[in-house]
């Protein structure tokens, strides 16, 4: 069952915060310091993000599971959700602010090329995206000028990266546990 805007406030949202499906983490991009009485979050299930690609069934089945346990776990941290499924994501994006009237819309940067461009052609503010341990800006300043592309060349580039030098070893898994679960030993 999708639910819309489930959730009474006294003080309105001012800030629309707009979560794509592989962006389900509040601790990256715009949701970082998002506050519930300040900010509405806008989440769209797209027909035509879900039928322009042949996907598997069963991984439709994990996003769009995924994207509605997310609504559901920000709706007990106390935002207001609007979850809703439209024919494309500007068609979501506009029934949203029709609805809520909400002027300021912000989203992470879409890992997507075709969601990027759509994005961009929207009138939203782009919060870049720190989901990954290199942003893509930051590997084209250092493969510009190279004449060769190695994985070797970009380990040891990222290894001597100071964050990496200092937390990588000796247990990766543990460094990427507290990253991405805040689980390590002392959490069981």
């Amino acid at each position: 069952m999708v639910r819309e805007a489930s959730r009474q406030v006294s003080e309105a949202p001012v800030q629309t915060i707009w979560v794509f499906g592989d962006q389900l983490n509040r601790r990256i991009g715009a949701l970082a310091g998002a506050r519930p009485e300040h900010t509405m979050i806008l989440m769209i299930e797209s027909e035509s993000m879900l039928s322009g690609r042949p996907f598997h069934r069963q991984r439709l089945h994990l996003v769009l599971t995924a994207m509605r346990r997310f609504a559901d776990s920000l709706r007990k941290a106390g935002f207001a959700v609007d979850y809703r499924r439209a024919a494309t994501l500007s068609a979501g994006l506009t029934a949203h602010r029709d609805r809520h009237g909400l002027g300021r819309v912000t989203v992470t940067e879409p890992n997507s090329a075709a969601v990027d461009r759509l994005v961009r052609r929207l009138d939203v503010e782009i919060v870049p995206s720190n989901q990954f341990l290199l942003h893509r800006h930051d590997f084209g300043r250092w493969a510009e000028g190279r004449t060769r592309m190695r994985l070797e060349d970009f380990y040891r580039h990222q290894r001597g990266r100071s964050f990496l030098r200092d937390r990588w070893l000796p247990s990766q898994s543990y460094f990427v546990n507290q990253l991405l679960f805040e689980t390590g030993p002392e959490s069981g």
